[in-house]
């Protein structure tokens, strides 16, 4: 099989000749999930039928573990950290190896940039979902070629209060909890990140956890995570702090619309490019987002040098119309896959 760097119908990450990330293809060796997202885990049962590993770091194996039962015992769920190599053999004849590293990423707990190296030296590179290149983001430099992903790769996708961002979020919590409970909406992941942000920036209520979240919380913070007071939903120590009326409440995204609370409901929606939006008489939405932005993205690929630029249009609505946005800025090796 010939080395190459590419995505294909089924959002896959191709990486070499031995790797697939984010998404299943048969005759590769490993599999890699960047992250716990959902849309990064498509078709993991077949990958456990089918790959002989899954590398994953020691975040995203809590996250799959609460999620799929398969995961609990299985062998092939392998741990790499940040930094860390993994070495694939490519022919048991011939010796020979691809080797895999993981790189940080700002996005969720766990996440990563993907590099692999082939047996002639030459480097493929994925930068799964990230924000803030540059800082919480080490941008991959000088790659032979390298996936990106363009999310908000599109012409509105700006967010001119990326750098408030946070104190944003932070600011409306504390306004809220002087008039009661908040109860805050989000993904798998971004949830976990801001329970730790929001205790970084002072917020001291006791948190409110389903049992899922509360399992989760316990094992990240065996990683080194700090969450501060939390307890789980329904317990006589939960019910004595609802009836106090001081506390917030982790929920899934989707539940917002349909619980009915005592308090304030806050969203966080990545979709939203205004810092905070009143929705209804005790809700709000907060543009809150682990992606990088359109400015992001562009500052990201050119600071890249890499010698091909492949934009993942699996996950993105305007891929070709970014690709033809990065030829502007000079670069001749610019192509979204797949087509």
């Amino acid at each position: 099989m010939f080395s190459v760097a590419t995505v294909t119908e089924t959002k896959a990450i191709l990486l070499g000749s031995q790797v697939t990330v984010d998404g299943f293809t048969p005759r590769r060796k490993v599999r890699v999930i960047t992250h716990a997202h959902a849309d990064h885990t498509k078709d993991i049962g077949k990958s456990l039928s089918y790959q002989e590993t899954i590398l994953v770091t020691e975040e995203t194996a809590v996250f799959l573990k609460h999620t799929y039962r398969s995961l609990r015992s299985t062998r092939k769920l392998v741990v790499l950290k940040p930094g860390q190599t993994y070495k694939v053999p490519v022919d048991s004849r011939r010796g020979g190896y691809e080797v895999i590293k993981f790189v940080k990423a700002s996005h969720i707990p766990g996440s990563v940039q993907v590099v692999v190296e082939d047996e002639e030296g030459r480097t493929f590179g994925y930068t799964g979902d990230f924000k803030e290149p540059g800082t919480g983001t080490p941008v991959l430099q000088g790659l032979d070629a390298l996936v990106v992903d363009a999310t908000y790769g599109c012409p509105l996708c700006i967010r001119k209060y990326k750098e408030t961002m946070d104190e944003e979020l932070v600011r409306l919590v504390l306004e809220l909890l002087g008039r009661g409970p908040v109860h805050v909406y989000a993904y798998n992941g971004k949830l976990q990140e801001v329970m730790e942000l929001l205790r970084l920036h002072g917020v001291d209520a006791p948190y409110l956890l389903s049992r899922r979240e509360f399992l989760i919380a316990k094992d990240l913070e065996k990683l080194g995570y700090t969450f501060g007071e939390y307890f789980l939903e329904g317990s006589p120590e939960a019910k004595e702090i609802e009836r106090d009326g001081w506390y917030v409440r982790f929920s899934k995204f989707h539940n917002f619309r349909q619980e009915r609370v005592r308090g304030s409901k806050v969203l966080l929606d990545g979709w939203q490019f205004v810092p905070v939006q009143k929705v209804g008489p005790n809700a709000w939405r907060v543009g809150f987002s682990d992606h990088a932005d359109l400015e992001d993205l562009e500052y990201y690929v050119l600071e890249s040098k890499a010698g091909e630029i492949i934009i993942d249009a699996s996950r993105a609505s305007a891929a070709q119309w970014f690709a033809s946005r990065l030829e502007l800025y000079g670069l001749r090796k610019v192509s979204y896959r797949p087509i």
